[in-house]
């Protein structure tokens, strides 16, 4: 059965996320101007507005694609975390918890080796910045299902910084199975110091984010920017071809010329030489005929 244009459009979006970087912008302007072509102008609006995905984002996409059981094991830690960690904040588990914690540890850098391997087979510099982002990435993978589910389908568009809050193992303070009394008082206070760390954890994910936007954009500008000053410089070498095929023709147009002005010397040249001969043939018939009359 032939999939639907729908199913058609969106396993071509998800094929985008498969490219390099540097290919997806020129694709997904392709397919944004095909789905218009066929009357899609919603979807050819929701292409368009894609962004190129970043080096660390590409290389957990290509995990996703060629490892699917690899980062299986993420959905598993992230569901392994949460059940550690209401039975840690019930006031049981907290080995449980760490424990926990550890394996997601491996996990994650089990995942990040696979994206150095990628990034290495397809010649990139693997930059301790970018294996940070990978890594921050997987973290975040284990706490928001919409960071996993992006992730899971390949088709991260930006690394995305570890939230606060539930999962984030170094912002909770683990609740030991037999909590001193003396403890009971500080729970106010850490409670405020925890949102407030929270607030400000925001913060710097919202700048964050920010600045991942405004790379993207400048990412997708420059991109546009190369298109477009390639565009004019084949449109400037076609002009110097023409120039060069004018240069040409008047060449030859200028040499014909030549050959015609010398060719009508030797003809006129010629003519003259056939009047003086008739006349010269005419002074001949006339001298004989004056010595046959004679």
């Amino acid at each position: 059965m032939a999939p639907t244009p729908a199913e058609d459009a969106d396993e071509r979006v998800s094929d985008l996320y498969a490219l390099p970087p540097e290919q997806f912008v020129d694709a997904r302007n392709a397919l944004a101007k095909d789905l218009r072509a066929h009357g899609d102008t919603e979807g050819a609006k929701e292409v368009r507005g894609l962004r190129k995905p970043t080096v660390a984002a590409w290389a957990l996409n290509q995990v996703a694609r060629s490892h699917p059981d690899v980062l299986g094991e993420i959905a598993d830690v992230a569901e392994e975390l949460r059940r550690a960690q209401r039975r840690a904040l019930s006031g049981v588990g907290a080995e449980e918890l760490r424990q926990a914690g550890a394996r997601r540890r491996k996990v994650i850098e089990r995942v990040a080796s696979r994206t150095k391997d990628v990034l290495r087979d397809a010649g990139r510099t693997v930059s301790a910045a970018v294996h940070q982002q990978v890594t921050e990435t997987l973290e975040a993978a284990t706490t928001s299902e919409d960071v996993a589910g992006a992730l899971l389908r390949g088709r991260l568009e930006h690394e995305v910084a570890p939230g606060s809050g539930f999962g984030d193992i170094g912002a909770l303070s683990i609740v030991p199975d037999r909590a001193p009394p003396a403890k009971k008082a500080a729970k106010p206070p850490a409670r405020r110091a925890s949102r407030e760390r929270d607030a400000a954890r925001e913060r710097v994910e919202a700048a964050v984010a920010a600045t991942r936007r405004a790379e993207r954009d400048e990412d997708d500008a420059a991109a546009e920017l190369a298109a477009a000053e390639h565009d004019a410089d084949d449109a400037a070498g076609h002009v110097q071809q023409l120039e060069r095929a004018l240069h040409d023709a008047r060449v030859e147009l200028d040499a014909a010329r030549d050959r015609v002005r010398d060719a009508k010397r030797e003809r006129d040249a010629a003519q003259r030489a056939t009047v003086k001969a008739r006349r010269a043939e005419d002074d001949a018939r006339a001298k004989a005929d004056a010595l046959d009359a004679e």
